[in-house]
């Protein structure tokens, strides 16, 4: 089991400071859409699913100084491992319906937001890039808190913690409880929006209490035909297909494995295999994208010419 957290593909603070220069000035402070390295999450994806899977460095953020280790700190992944744990906030999250993005949730949408450029953005990530990284995700384990109040108390303890493991080192950039709760404001929608959709679309929920203890779990019966499909793990398998196909042609062995199924497993299992590759739906995908694309090219244009100059969040 190898275990990761998507903190861990931030982006480097000088990337963040390239966005917020050409997006909004809120994309330097870490933690929204937009501000992880998807492109490398899904290297990682594909890497583990490949049959001769190549030994890879998995970055390792440090938040004492909000940026990325230095290469040598990095997690080395030598074998393909069974399981991948993808774990943090945002995972799994979906993209609001663009009416609901109008109104400001706290005081710094609204004041550092006015023109909804920000939220536009972290939405249209959620849609296109985000969407495609979380649906390749079999199971997801949902840790739900009783409301935001809450976590903005968890959030202020694990500062401190840092500060204390940190306190000696050079360029700290750990937050005070001010900081703390300006910078939990820039999570607030998405974390708002997941209390309420999460728990639909999760496969197991765990409830927490107050002191961070479960206090309760809900299981929901995994179906198979709304996941992609596990590839098998066993050299046996794979070398008895790289035989089949040898002989007979990979047109004849796929042919011969969809007869000696029932309707009901080929409908279930080519499915899942066709939803796993991207290969349904794929056109009506593609036009979809572009047109997102040139919508929020066309909304961001017309929102910089108005749009006044803005001071970030502290870290």
């Amino acid at each position: 089991v190898f275990k990761v957290s998507i903190d861990d593909f931030y982006r480097t603070r000088k990337e963040r400071l390239k966005l917020s220069k050409s997006k909004h000035p809120l994309l330097l402070t870490r933690g929204v859409p937009g501000t992880h390295d998807v492109d490398m999450m899904n290297r990682l994806f594909h890497n583990i699913k490949k049959k001769k899977f190549k030994s890879m460095l998995i970055p390792k953020f440090d938040k004492s100084i909000d940026d990325r280790c230095n290469k040598k700190f990095w997690y080395k992944l030598k074998k393909k491992p069974d399981v991948l744990i993808l774990e943090g906030w945002c995972v799994g999250a979906k993209p609001e319906k663009r009416n609901t993005l109008n109104k400001p949730i706290n005081k710094l949408e609204k004041n550092l937001d006015s023109k909804k450029k920000w939220r536009l953005h972290v939405n249209n990530q959620l849609k296109s890039k985000y969407s495609k990284l979380f649906d390749q995700i079999h199971s997801l384990l949902y840790l739900k808190a009783k409301n935001f109040n809450v976590l903005k108390r968890w959030r202020i303890k694990q500062e401190k913690k840092l500060k204390l493991k940190n306190k000696t080192k050079k360029n700290n950039k750990v937050m005070n409880n001010s900081e703390v709760l300006n910078f939990m404001m820039t999570y607030q929608r998405i974390t708002q929006n997941m209390f309420k959709i999460a728990p639909k679309h999760s496969s197991i929920v765990i409830d927490l209490n107050d002191r961070h203890q479960i206090k309760g779990e809900k299981f929901k019966k995994h179906d198979i035909s709304e996941n992609p499909i596990n590839e098998t793990l066993d050299d046996e398998i794979f070398a008895m297909a790289d035989k089949m196909v040898a002989m007979m042609g990979a047109e004849a062995v796929v042919d011969a494995i969809v007869r000696a199924m029932s309707t009901d497993d080929a409908k279930l299992y080519l499915g899942g295999i066709m939803r796993d590759y991207g290969m349904l739906n794929e056109e009506k995908k593609e036009k979809e994208e572009v047109k997102e694309e040139k919508q929020e090219e066309k909304e961001e244009e017309v929102e910089a010419q108005a749009e006044p100059a803005a001071e970030t969040p502290a870290k």
